[in-house]
């Protein structure tokens, strides 16, 4: 709970102050393999520490335009507080969704990878009452939504892992992993279920790898 509050705070700093953030990035070698001209490029991520300082890197730093997709808050109040701080906050270069199920949200995205644009999601874990594909973590049933796979086979860009983890105040390492490249055979549920149990993989590594910073308050085996 501790590193959930410090990164629900900072995520507000990062959002509403100028107030300076120190990035640390490792393996940018993964990166530059699926960067490229017109290079579309979809960014999946987990419920780990602060995703969005990560999504906004491209847009700040370079001349890439970011599309970062992200859940609804439960409570309307803070879903009203975080739309006010997006309309200060949203730029040419970077614009923040909110998940829903109106299919005109994924042809825009489709749009952008197509354009070259980055597109940011979250992949451990499924809305609730979508479908999900079964895969595993720590040896135990997990399901995963099939959107973040199926966008990218439909567009034809590769998943590149990338998990940003808390060090410090103000500090976070963002950590690419290697690029995830959906395969297009006859069988769209098997392409899809294979990519996204290697997205599970690269999750149970980031989990491993800071256990706390994974926000997953429920209990999820029995």
């Amino acid at each position: 709970m501790l590193s959930f509050g410090w990164c629900l705070t900072e995520r507000y700093e990062r959002l509403s102050t100028q107030r300076p953030f120190r990035l640390e990035m490792e393996n940018v070698a993964h990166l530059m393999e699926v960067s490229g001209p017109n290079a579309g490029i979809l960014f999946v991520t987990a419920h780990l520490g602060n995703y969005e300082v990560g999504s906004m890197l491209p847009a700040e730093v370079g001349s890439r335009r970011v599309h970062l997709v992200r859940e609804p808050e439960a409570d309307p109040k803070a879903q009203a507080f975080i739309q006010d701080v997006l309309e200060g906050f949203t730029q040419a270069r970077y614009r923040m969704y909110f998940q829903n199920n109106d299919p005109l949200q994924g042809l825009a995205l489709l749009d952008a990878l197509r354009r070259g644009e980055i597109v940011a999601v979250q992949g451990d874990r499924p809305r609730a009452g979508t479908r999900a594909i079964e895969a595993t973590l720590f040896g135990k049933p997990f399901p995963l939504p099939p959107g973040p796979a199926a966008l990218a086979r439909t567009s034809g860009v590769p998943m590149l892992p990338v998990f940003i983890f808390r060090e410090r105040r103000r500090r976070y390492r963002v950590v690419f992993r290697p690029p995830i490249r959906v395969t297009r055979t006859a069988d769209a549920s098997v392409d899809l279920a294979v990519a996204m149990r290697q997205v599970a993989a690269e999750v149970e590594w980031a989990i491993r790898t800071a256990p706390h910073q994974w926000f997953c308050f429920k209990q999820l085996w029995p």
